[in-house]
């Protein structure tokens, strides 16, 4: 698989999928809720519910790195990358 790249994320985000992945050692995943989209890391709420991706994506971080630059810069662990 090539790279997966933020712009990819955005775009199966925006389709209504749901982004799983590790982050040091972390699960985290985007969720697809009747409330809207939210950010979840080890089965803990990490951000508000939005309608919009984008504004999502500009509102999570982890360890202080936006989603942006983990996956523009591959910190995450791809081998545990699925996208459902």
């Amino acid at each position: 698989m090539k790279k997966y790249s933020y712009d990819m994320l955005v775009e199966d985000l925006i389709m209504g999928r749901e982004v799983e992945f590790e982050y040091k050692e972390n699960l985290c995943i985007f969720i697809n809720d009747e409330k809207g989209r939210v950010f979840v890391c080890d089965n803990e709420i990490k951000s508000n519910y939005y309608k919009n991706v984008i504004k999502l994506l500009e509102n999570v971080k982890l360890d202080d790195i936006t989603i942006k630059e983990i996956f523009e810069n591959t910190l995450y662990n791809a081998d545990t990358l699925y996208i459902l």
